[in-house]
Parts: structure tokens; sequence; C-alpha cells
């Protein structure tokens, strides 16, 4: 006997699957409309219009973020490897980079500065005029203490040991720290990478493989791929967003006069002048404009790091431009290393948290341990949908 099944018609298929896209088409429109208006508000002077059309476009850019993530499978792998191994591996890179940013300080030291040369703008007030951050500033033991127990709890988070409350309290310990170096100096940005990825991955699932807690309590059930997927995201967002905003203050600084060779030549002799980190006596930016190098070098130059900057944000689309435009970028921090001799450590590291570590483990499991289980190398690919190419037809 035969069982007839009912299976809908083309023209029924065809309209459920155009109602989700056209939703997500809309709130894709919403985005780009209040990205415009926020980019418009930013060139007009303070008043009641700004202030109304920015408040207006962040509650159309937060509706249209949250009907987006909604719509989007964050456990597909066509999106991006949403997988447990890609976050543990993302928290191992950033909780190493802070690490070394947190080891590499005289804390200490700070105790015997003057307090004329404290910075008392905005939120560094709160430093000197309350009572707690005050004796901190000015004990010397203290400083050594809170050095050196964030960077035990972010070793402790690296390794994945009570991961959540490591982190997070790893996160708070490394945002006073690097408070406490601006506040005798300027405003720089490097720490805040590595920083803005401390208070967001503490809030994720990052210890479900290659942690301490995983081997303490194996019987755990894992968090659903969704979860891990859109942890991975997130992460990505902030890597992202911040060249991406840093591109777009480029040109509202300085407009299309950015591209001119004029202005690059005159920035790199400004960074020349300033002994940022490595200070030696011969730089291939001042080389350039000793020798009066034609305008389109620089131009050039400028213009490389623009688009590299205003493209980053194509990693949250392009599973290819993961691949592109870190690459791009660690290209561009490696040329500021050699022609200016300013280290931007973190951002050399973090560029290879979009490094897919499953498709290199399977690799590495078909050319150099085939000992392996097959069952083992069959399912980490089978997420990566790269299943075809391991098992023969």
């Amino acid at each position: 006997m035969k069982i007839q099944r009912h299976r809908p018609d083309n023209s029924d298929r065809s309209s459920r699957g155009q109602h989700q896209p056209s939703r997500f088409n809309l709130a894709a429109v919403a985005l780009g409309v209040s990205l415009l208006l926020l980019l418009g508000s930013g060139w007009l002077k303070s008043g009641g219009l700004k202030l109304a059309i920015s408040g207006i476009a962040a509650v159309l850019l937060a509706g249209a973020l949250v009907k987006i993530f909604r719509d989007l499978n964050f456990s597909s792998p066509r999106l991006l490897n949403g997988s447990p191994r890609q976050l543990a591996w993302i928290r191992i890179l950033v909780c190493l980079t802070a690490f070394v940013f947190t080891v590499i300080e005289d804390l200490p030291s700070f105790s015997s500065l003057p307090a004329a040369m404290q910075n008392r703008h905005q939120l560094f007030h709160l430093l000197t005029i309350l009572p707690g951050p005050s004796t901190l500033l000015s004990t010397p033991y203290l400083l050594g203490a809170l050095q050196w127990t964030t960077a035990t709890l972010l070793f402790l988070g690296l390794i994945g040991f009570q991961t959540r409350t490591t982190l997070f309290l790893g996160g708070l310990g490394f945002f006073l720290i690097q408070a406490i170096l601006r506040n005798y100096s300027y405003l720089f940005h490097a720490g805040l990478v590595p920083l803005y990825l401390l208070l967001v991955i503490s809030w994720t699932p990052c210890a479900a493989t290659w942690s301490v807690d995983r081997w303490l309590n194996r019987r755990k059930p894992q968090p659903s791929a969704r979860l891990i997927g859109f942890s991975v995201y997130a992460c990505y967002a902030v890597m992202a967003v911040i060249y991406f905003v840093s591109g777009l203050s480029k040109l509202r600084e300085s407009g299309l006069d950015w591209f001119r060779g004029e202005n690059i030549e005159q920035k790199l002799v400004m960074d020349a002048l300033e002994p940022i980190f490595l200070d030696y006596k011969w730089k291939a930016s001042l080389w350039l404009v000793q020798h009066h190098a034609p305008d389109y070098i620089f131009a050039i130059i400028g213009a490389i790091g623009l688009i590299v900057e205003l493209g980053y944000i194509s990693v949250l689309f392009s599973r290819t431009a993961r691949i592109i435009m870190p690459a791009a970028a660690f290209g561009v921090h490696l040329g500021i290393l050699l022609f200016q001799h300013i280290l931007f450590l973190d951002l050399l590291v973090l560029q290879f948290i979009f490094l897919e570590v499953d498709r290199i483990l399977i690799f590495l499991q078909r050319h150099f341990w085939p000992e392996c289980r097959i069952r083992d190398v069959c399912s980490l690919s089978g997420r990566l949908g790269l299943a075809h190419r391991i098992l023969p037809a």
C-alpha cells in the first residue's frame, strides 16, 4: 500500500520562501538608512537637529540589527565557522594579547609620578577625586597587586579555568590598568581592541572546548550551535566596527583631502617627530619626505590604509573577506612598523582570530596524524561542509 504524502506545490514553496527574505531586505534597508543618518548628523553642528537625527537613527539602527540577527542562521557554515574550537581559539588569542600588554608595564612606578601629570578630563577625573582610585595611584604595592592579579586572571582565562569569572574580572582589571596608563599620558588606541574583546567574550560559552573547565566536566552538554556561532560573530563584529569607525573618522576629519599627498606627508612627519614606541634615528617615512617623493606615493599610502579600514566591515558578510581583509590589515600594520617604527602588537596578533582552526586541524589530521580516528575527522569536517573532500566517493 502506498501512502500519498502532501507535497506543497511550487507556488506554496515560493511564497513561503519569499516572505522571510523580504523582511530581511527591509531590515537591511533600515540599517543602511540609519547609517546614512548617523553619518549625516556627524557633519552637523551640535544642536537640537543633530540630537533628533542621531536619536532617530540610533533607534532605527537598533531595530534593524535586532531583526537581522534574529533572521540570520549563525549555525550555518555558509555564514561563518561558528564552532566551539573557533570560539576557544579567539579566547586564547585575546587573553594572550591582554596578558602580554599587562606584564610588560611597570605599573608600580606610576605611584612616583607627580599628580600634575594626571589627565583630569572627562572620566579620568574620577581617578583623582574618589578615595579608592586615588589611594591606588599613590601606593606602589597596590598597583603591583592590581597588575599581577590581572595577569593571573587573564592566564586562567587563557587556559579556561573558571572561565567566565576569570575573564570578567580580568577584563575589569585590564580596563583599570589601561585607564591608569592613559591617565598619565594621552588617549592612545593600543590595548583597546583586546579590552573590548575581553568584555564581549566573557559573556560567551568560550570554554566549551580547549579549556580546563571542559576537561573537569566532560559530561556537560555542549552549547547550541546557534549560540556558538553568534558568539564568534560578535567577536568578529568588534574588530569590524573598530576598523570601520576608524576609517569614517579619517573621512570626517579630512574629507576627500585625506587622499591628497600633502596631507599624508604632513601626518607622516608629525608621527615621526613623536617617539611613540620604537625611537630610531632613521625612518623610511622621513626618508621619503627628505627625498621629495612624488605626491602620488603618499596618496597611495593613505588610500591603501583607508580602503582596508572601510572594507574591513565586509568580514561580517563574506567568508572570502575574512581571508583577504585580515591579511591586508596585517600587511598595513607591518608596513607601519617597518616604515614608521610604530608597533601595533594587538592589531597584528588579533588578525589571527579569523584563522579557521577547524580547517587547519583537518589538514593536520589528514597529512600528519593519519592514526587519528576517521570519524573524528568527519565529525569535524561535517560542520564545515568538507566531508566530500575527505572521504572517497
